[in-house]
């Protein structure tokens, strides 16, 4: 049987993407977005390893079911990089491991060892105070305006 090939008429042009599908649909953050998908995608492996159903996940997580639910699904809206990063510490895991096996992605994204000096550093003020820290567009607006502070009040 001879394979069937697909030809594009010649009005087409085919664009090569860039690597990020976030930053080809022009998303704000696309950074941002693919760490988290790339953390999102590392804490689910951890929880189908572990076996945890979704109520025991959300007990040990400190979050409601359904949102554990939207994690699975891959929804992300509501959790920020620090949380995830967070709920992965919550299973007892390595940082450093979690870096690697982000790095091993071929699409992982650069995050310097100065990055992650700087993110370990915001986990560990997430994990005292909650509720201490800015918002991403906060950040955003004080790193535009060279008026960044690492913490409220300071």
């Amino acid at each position: 049987m001879k394979a069937k090939t697909k030809t594009t008429p010649a009005s087409q042009a085919i664009e090569t993407g860039s690597g990020s599908v976030f930053k080809d649909l022009g998303l704000a953050d696309p950074d941002e977005r693919q760490l988290r998908v790339q953390l999102a995608a590392r804490l689910n492996d951890l929880l189908q390893a572990e076996g945890l159903t979704q109520a025991a996940a959300a007990k040990l997580l400190g979050m409601a079911q359904p949102h554990v639910s939207e994690l699975k699904n891959y929804k992300l809206s509501r959790f920020s990089s620090e949380r995830l990063l967070h709920c992965i510490t919550l299973l007892n895991r390595d940082m450093d491991m979690n870096w690697e096996s982000i790095a091993a992605l071929p699409e992982a994204i650069e995050v310097s060892p100065e990055l992650k000096a700087e993110l370990s550093a915001r986990l560990a003020e997430f994990v005292r105070d909650p509720e201490a820290g800015y918002s991403w567009d906060q950040v955003k607006t004080q790193l535009k305006n060279g008026s960044w502070r690492r913490t409220k009040g300071s």
